[in-house]
C-alpha cells in the first residue's frame, strides 16, 4: 500500500517485473535441492489498471507555475522551466551536468546523453539520447547564466549539486516528491490529473497540435517524437539528420505564457 502511494502503477509493475526476473535467473541457475530452484515470485501478479489519465496545464496554470518557480530553489526553478518548454522527463533534467549545455553552430543545445552521467543515472530508453535546441524563453530567463555560475563555483559538475543522490545514485528520485509537494502546496494545483509530469503532456500537445495557415502541423511527427525521446514510427524516421535549427524552431511553437 505504501508503494502504491509513492509510485505510479506502471513503475510498480516495472519494479515487480525486474524482481521476478532476478528470482527466475536464480531458479534457472540453482541446484536441484536449493530452495531457489523454484521461483517464489512466479505466481505473484500485479495489475496496474488503466490509471488516471493525465491532463494538460492550462495557460493560466503554466503562468502560475513559472512565476512561482522564480521564487523557488534552483532545481525547482529550472526543472519547471526546462520541462515546460521542452517536454523533458524529470530525470533528464535533474541529473544533467553543466557539460550537457553546449553551443553548436551558434545554437544553445541541451545534449541529453549518458556521456556526462554516472552509470546509475541511466536514460529511460536508447532513443532518449538526443539534442534539443533550447527554447528562447529559457535562454531569456537566464539559464545559461545559471549554468555558468555553477561552473565558476563547482567546475564541470552536476547542474544541481545541492540535490542529494537517492539510494539508486540518481537525483530524480530525490526531487520527484519535492516537485509534487511544491506543485500542490505552493502553486496550489491539486487536480490529481495534473501532476508535475503534465509539463510533458502539455508540451506534447503544443508540438502535435500547432497548425500552419494551411491547417497542417507545424512540427512533423518524426521531429515531435525525436524531441520527446519517443521511438520513431517506421523506417523513414531513421533516415536523415535532425538539424538543430529545425529542433529549435520546433520547440519554439510552445508559447511563453508570461508574454
Amino acid at each position: 500500500m505504501i508503494l502504491k502511494e509513492v509510485m505510479a502503477p506502471g513503475t510498480i509493475a516495472n519494479h515487480l517485473k525486474a524482481v521476478k526476473s532476478l528470482f527466475q535467473y536464480a531458479a534457472d541457475n540453482a541446484a536441484d535441492d536449493d530452495p531457489l530452484a523454484a521461483n517464489p515470485m512466479a505466481r505473484v501478479k500485479y495489475a496496474p489498471g488503466d490509471g488516471e489519465e493525465r491532463d494538460d496545464f492550462t495557460p493560466d496554470e503554466r503562468r502560475q507555475i513559472l512565476l512561482a518557480a522564480r521564487e523557488a530553489e534552483p532545481h525547482i526553478y529550472w526543472l519547471n522551466w526546462m520541462c515546460s518548454f521542452h517536454g523533458c522527463r524529470n530525470g533528464e533534467v535533474a541529473d544533467m551536468s553543466t557539460r550537457d549545455i553546449e553551443v553548436v553552430d551558434g545554437i544553445a543545445v541541451f545534449n541529453i546523453s549518458k556521456r556526462n552521467r554516472s552509470k546509475d543515472q541511466r536514460l529511460k530508453t536508447t532513443v532518449s539520447t538526443r539534442k534539443i535546441g533550447l527554447h528562447q524563453a529559457v535562454l531569456d530567463e537566464g539559464f545559461i547564466d545559471y549554468r555558468d555560475a555553477v561552473c565558476r563555483k563547482h567546475g564541470d559538475e552536476p547542474l544541481f549539486p545541492d540535490v542529494k543522490l537517492d539510494l539508486y545514485g540518481r537525483r530524480a528520485g530525490t526531487v520527484t516528491t519535492e516537485l509534487s509537494d511544491w506543485l500542490r502546496n505552493t502553486v496550489g494545483i491539486k487536480d490529481p490529473r495534473k501532476p508535475f509530469y503534465s509539463h510533458r503532456h502539455t508540451a506534447t500537445s503544443f508540438l502535435r497540435n500547432t497548425l500552419n495557415e494551411d491547417g497542417e502541423p507545424v512540427v512533423k511527427e518524426d521531429i515531435e517524437r525525436y524531441i520527446l525521446g519517443h521511438r520513431r514510427k517506421g523506417s523513414h524516421g531513421g533516415y536523415g539528420k535532425h538539424w538543430l535549427r529545425t529542433l529549435k524552431a520546433a520547440v519554439g511553437v510552445i508559447p511563453n505564457p508570461l508574454v
